[in-house]
This record gives structure tokens, sequence and C-alpha cells, in this order.
């Protein structure tokens, strides 16, 4: 739907603002937390695939392994779906909907708990 197609054309600053924030709300945990441009992949079936510019919210926990951090992401509330590359965990904001920041900093929060 139409919410879906505005998140496509997600202004890349206005990620990066996205991102800022999430990072400071995040700097307390046992955590990295880097904000880094990326490319989203868009489509799949029958849409070609293209990328776009994307920023991405790289998370290394201080003293968890990656797959274990990304499994309970998976069983948070509100799951949280990234990738591992390049040791690190990396979620995409394109994929993340603006009102999802709260909610997905406390998927993040309660896994430390």
């Amino acid at each position: 739907g139409d919410v879906y197609k505005r998140q496509l054309k997600a202004d890349p600053a206005a990620l990066k603002r996205r991102a800022d924030k999430l990072a400071i709300t995040l700097a307390e945990l046992p955590l990295q937390v880097t904000v880094c441009e990326g490319a989203s992949q868009v489509g799949g079936g029958a849409l070609p695939q293209t990328t776009l510019p994307s920023i991405t919210l790289d998370l290394v926990p201080d003293a968890m392994a990656l797959k274990e951090f990304a499994a309970r992401l998976r069983r948070a509330n509100l799951p949280v779906i990234g990738v591992i590359q390049g040791q690190r965990f990396r979620l995409d904001l394109r994929t993340v909907f603006p009102k999802q920041d709260k909610p997905l900093t406390q998927s993040i929060q309660t896994i430390f708990r």
C-alpha cells in the first residue's frame, strides 16, 4: 500500500536523523552502535531488483554472540529482523517504519535485561 511506497521514497537524510536518534537511545546498552550508509534491496517476484540508498544501524553486542543476539531480537515482542554481515547485526532503517522506532528500541533494550 501507500505506507510502503512512502517508506521506499524515504529520504536518506531523514533515515539518518532517525538512526542518530536511535543510536543515542541505545547508547546506554552494552552494545556498540554505528550509523552506516547502506543499500536496500527492493523488489522481488515480478518486480526487478532495485537498490536504494539507505541507512543502517549496525549493532555489536559487547558480551553476546551475534547469532544469539539476532535470535533474541527475533523473539522480542516486536520482532527485530536484521542481517548479520561483517561481524555486525545490521538493521536497515528503510525496512522500519518511523512509528516503530520506539517499540524497536524497547525490543533491543529488553533483550539485555
